[in-house]
């Protein structure tokens, strides 16, 4: 696979605030490990989920991938050329190729601004067209993301929209760019239930007619089945089992992904699921673990699981775990 979007052991680490008797003993301070030797690799065109639960590293992750923080270590390279040292006007035509899409579209969009301005200002930002093409663009990407007539959103303002009008504003304005690669933060979990599948079926759409990788980040496992080819599962600032969507879903190799899945309710014809909740909350990781990080919630856990972190075992073809017990997990062990 040649690799759009190549990420190496990557680390985010945040210092914790100490109480003042800690600060005055002195020493170094503890860190938060919020991404812990993150690797992954989009192809392009490909649409690949990191699924996880809050407090996974997804967000962050991704907001790694955009600069818009530094990592403590590691490596991003994109189209093969390492991007931790861009500065100026490289910075900022990466910026223009790798866009991101929030959560949250009533904070990601200016409410001084109308719908048309906020498609505009990008392009503004990026010197692209005259004044003239740029409305003519934006008014095209309105109609690609099916806010028709374009006169009727044009001089509205967010305030006048609905939640899932706002998040295909915000879609048209990642996309207006021509972006190669859209990073989408839980883009529909702020959204009604009944409007989610129409968003959900325009990204994928609009990322098959315009050949846009995507690393799409939920916590919403059936959410990543619907929208990827393949899906990364983090837990605690690291990417516990990779694989292609089907296959993981199928045929999850470790404890965690097996509840993951477990969790969404099932409703084939003749089938259905009893739904299974996780037990226990994931604690943050300020030191490097000493075994498994999610040996504390583990329903299999043994004694291996506290004192030796797991190397990544291959399942199968694209599909691998960091479980001491995959090959037994996989088979539903």
């Amino acid at each position: 696979m040649t690799a759009l979007l190549d990420i190496a052991d990557l680390s985010k680490l945040y210092p914790l605030r100490r109480g003042l008797l800690a600060t005055l003993r002195g020493g170094e301070a503890p860190m938060l490990r919020a991404v812990d030797g993150v690797s992954l690799r989009l192809a392009a065109g490909e649409i690949v989920a990191i699924v996880g639960e809050s407090g996974s590293g997804k967000t962050t992750t991704g907001k790694l991938v955009t600069l818009q923080e530094q990592p403590t270590s590691g490596t991003i390279r994109f189209e093969g050329r390492d991007v931790l040292g861009l500065r100026g006007a490289e910075l900022k035509d990466y910026r223009r190729r790798v866009q991101m899409i929030f959560q949250n579209p009533y904070e990601a969009l200016d409410p001084r601004y109308t719908i048309l301005r906020t498609i505009v200002e990008p392009l503004e930002i990026h010197g692209v067209g005259t004044p003239g093409e740029r409305k003519d663009v934006a008014e095209a990407m309105l109609a690609k993301v099916d806010l028709r007539p374009t006169s009727r959103f044009a001089n509205r303002y967010p305030a006048d929209l609905s939640g899932g009008q706002l998040q295909r504003v915000a879609i048209a304005r990642a996309l207006v760019l021509g972006p190669k690669l859209v990073i989408a933060d839980e883009p529909v979990s702020m959204l009604d239930v009944s409007v989610r599948a129409g968003v959900m079926n325009l990204m994928l759409s609009l990322s098959a007619e315009l050949g846009l990788a995507s690393l799409y980040i939920t916590h919403d496992l059936a959410v990543a089945r619907a929208m990827s080819t393949r899906i990364a599962v983090m837990y605690l600032g690291a990417v516990v089992e990779e694989g292609p969507t089907e296959t993981l879903v199928s045929g999850a190799a470790h404890p965690y992904t097996r509840l993951l899945v477990g969790a969404v309710p099932e409703h084939r014809a003749g089938s259905r699921r009893a739904r299974v909740r996780l037990t226990g909350e994931a604690t943050s990781v300020s030191s490097k673990p000493t075994g498994c990080r999610f040996a504390p919630r583990c329903p299999r856990a043994q004694a291996v699981c506290t004192t030796s972190v797991p190397a990544p075992v291959r399942i199968g073809e694209g599909h691998w775990s960091a479980c001491h017990f995959a090959d037994e997990v996989a088979v539903g062990g």
